[in-house]
């Protein structure tokens, strides 16, 4: 047994250099910006006694004394230190002696990892490498995130290290899963409801939806007013249709929110479902159901960094992952139905399914030669060979008849609108094949560059990097992967640019390929042939280690880009996600009401994005910007047939404050009256003069 004195060494060194790392981190608040908002952090300099500065860029900096740090970081230290040491002893029933020795060293060890990002960073700078050095300081909150990890999942481990784990025999499903799971379907309905009745949630990626529903059993067809013609045009998209009974009883917005809190919450049963079968304990299997809950690229698909806080292609992920533990449990029929409903999601899916056939396949090859450790499915092999490869080839030849014929035959013939998203590499995949062949240095460096870097950290280490012990389930997830690495984001990133991130929604795909993975391997890791044995006993241990990781890792992420209640902006005043800012409605959206009383709900109406929202039931429900849609014949303005406009003056991306600034009354003042204001200024109402304006232009 380690000496006390030992784990307190330990707790010095790691604050030392914990705190040689903030100093640096502390110096700008552009650095800083990662951890914390710009108004905490010129709190937290003065609160150091520094005085804030310019640079010679003009940017606000501080110069904050090293031993200025010292005694804050020692006493959260050495209160962590008792107090998770009497935690321990409470917990596990050793002494306190053994506790503190313990926590010390096999938590403070995590703390040195600051210290190798502060080196690393000053290496990049001594070496003149601005590139790298720009990299490492942009991902601070990468660094720090791993130590809370290491040093959370060490406290977890010393309180579980004497108790035993708990076989997985028993098929049934742990309470703490199932109360994780409603623990995170009421913060995050609460947090979407509240974004919709604070008029936050923009209609286009969002609430266009819901409007595809009212519209289809209105009989208007599947579509939105944004563009002219059936979504499908858009993508091979049709999931929500399933929740059309639902919305006949409920037609809302909040009922779509609901449903897909919902479902992305019923995917932990999943991954408790898999790590089961697979031989993990139930404490490793409930430790990494709840990292799915805490997983930032599952979060972000129920609210995504731009608030939209609904998209169908978030309801086929918990239809793969189940989909994939049916198959592997050799019942084909119910695996077959929960695909083909999971490729209603978005064509995309089938990316997914190709790959996971030929895995299929090699998986039931690689055990019918006998090959030691493959398994054994439960089906006959030579069956899940054939529906292997069957599974293969339809949904390869599903993609291709999706991008190549079917939305191309809903565009009129054009191609589909996403390839736009590979930027200057390429304009289509037929291109982008020939570019690899003509010049692959720029596709290769695209793929293996440090954007790719970031974007594979940022979606494994919410697993605890488990992944990577099942290498063939992950491989699945390649393509779809690769394909995401060479998307050109110029447009929605900043700087470093360009930076992949799994902020929106293009990732939904692989989150149930990483969990997937991630339970296997951890089934796999403590399902020794003997349970009983010492060895199986160790491995079990060594399972829920990795369990502990993988679900602090999960949290220590969540920590520092999480926009619920388990990040810091939600915390942070000065953070755009703050929660009086995000949660609390404000004036703009108690006026709604005042302007759907003006608006009748039998008129065709062209309305700015976010207040947009409230208005799809009507009878028409134009889009009001810039863009210039196909349902006006790409002119600029409105359709004929408009008889009310409707402008948000307040929401962030107004053009307009006052009526001297609406286009319509400038150029054709004669054709629209303006409404009397009952908002105070938050909404301009404008009404078509001519009374037989308002002419028929289709469904």
């Amino acid at each position: 047994m380690r000496s006390p004195v030992v784990g307190a060494l330990w707790v010095v060194a790691g604050s030392l250099l914990t705190a040689w790392s903030l100093q640096s981190v502390l110096t700008t608040a552009a650095m800083a910006r990662p951890l914390v908002s710009d108004a905490l952090w010129s709190d937290c300099v003065h609160a150091l006694n520094a005085d804030i500065r310019k640079t010679v860029d003009g940017l606000p900096a501080a110069d904050v004394a090293f031993t200025a740090l010292i005694p804050p970081v020692l006493v959260v230290s050495l209160t962590c230190w008792f107090s998770g040491a009497l935690f321990v002893r409470s917990f596990s029933g050793g002494t306190l002696v053994a506790a503190l020795a313990g926590w010390g060293w096999r938590g403070w060890r995590w703390w040195l990892i600051p210290g190798c990002w502060e080196l690393l960073r000053t290496a990049a700078w001594a070496l003149q490498m601005p590139g790298l050095q720009a990299f490492v300081e942009a991902t601070v909150h990468l660094f720090f995130a791993i130590t809370l990890a290491g040093w959370w999942s060490a406290l977890l481990n010393l309180c579980f290290e004497d108790r035993p784990s708990v076989p997985s025999e028993n098929p049934r499903l742990s309470r703490f899963v199932i109360a994780s799971a409603a623990a995170y379907v009421v913060v995050f309905v609460w947090m979407n409801w509240q974004l919709y009745f604070g008029l936050l949630v923009p209609h286009g990626d969002s609430a266009m939806y819901e409007e595809h529903l009212w519209n289809l059993w209105h009989g208007k067809g599947f579509r939105s007013y944004l563009d002219q013609g059936l979504f499908l045009g858009e993508h091979m998209q049709f999931i929500h249709v399933f929740l059309l009974p639902l919305h006949v009883v409920w037609p809302s917005q909040l009922m779509l929110e609901l449903c897909e809190s919902l479902a992305l919450a019923s995917g932990s049963i999943g991954v408790w479902c898999i790590a089961t079968r697979c031989g993990a304990s139930r404490r490793s299997a409930a430790l990494l159901s709840v990292a799915w809950l805490l997983a930032i690229p599952l979060q972000f698909l129920d609210i995504a960094i731009d608030l939209k806080t609904f998209r169908p292609t978030s309801l086929g992920v918990p239809l793969l992952l189940f989909a994939f533990d049916r198959a592997e449990r050799g019942r084909l029929r119910s695996a077959v139905v929960l695909m083909l409903i999971a490729v209603t999601a978005k064509e995309e899916y089938a990316l997914i399914l190709a790959p996971f056939g030929v895995y299929l396949f090699l998986k039931a090859r690689l055990a019918d030669r006998g090959q030691p450790g493959a398994d054994n499915p439960a089906s006959s092999r030579r069956s899940l060979q054939k529906f292997g490869i069957l599974l293969a080839i339809v949904a390869a030849a599903w993609l291709v008849l999706s991008v190549k014929v079917l939305i191309p035959a809903f565009r009129q013939g054009a191609p589909v609108h996403y390839y736009q998203y590979f930027g200057t590499l390429a304009s289509s995949p037929a291109e982008l094949m020939e570019r690899t062949f003509d010049d692959p240095a720029v596709v290769f460096g695209r793929l293996f560059s440090p954007r790719s870097l970031l974007y594979t950290v940022l979606l494994l280490m919410p697993v605890g990097f488990l992944s990577l012990r099942s290498p063939g389930r992950l491989a699945v997830g390649l393509p779809l992967f690769g394909i995401l690495c060479l998307l050109d984001l110029r447009s929605r990133a900043t700087d470093l640019e360009q930076m992949l991130v799994p902020f929106h929604h293009f990732h939904a795909p692989l989150v149930p390929v990483i969990f997937w993975a991630a339970a296997s391997a951890l089934g796999r890791s403590s399902s020794p042939a003997n349970r009983n044995s010492a060895a199986g006993e160790r491995m079990l241990q060594v399972a829920d280690r990795r369990a502990a990781f993988a679900v602090c890792s999960a949290a220590a992420l969540g920590l520092f880009l999480s926009m619920s209640p388990a990040g810091i902006s939600f915390w942070d005043p000065g953070h755009q996600n703050f929660w009086r800012t995000l949660y609390v409605p404000g004036p703009r959206a108690h006026h709604v009401d005042r302007v759907l009383e003006q608006v009748p709900i039998s008129s065709r109406v062209a309305s700015t994005d976010y207040i947009h929202t409230r208005l799809t039931h009507h009878e028409r429900s134009y889009d009001y910007s810039v863009y210039r849609r196909a349902v006006n014949n790409y002119e600029e303005g409105v359709p004929p047939d408009t008889e009310f406009i409707v402008i948000d003056t307040r929401h962030k991306y107004s053009t307009v404050r006052t009526a001297a600034d609406v286009r319509e009354l400038q150029r054709s003042p004669d054709q629209w009256e303006l409404l009397p204001d009952k908002t105070d200024g938050y909404f301009i109402i404008l009404k078509q003069r001519s009374a037989g304006a308002a002419g028929d232009s289709g469904p």
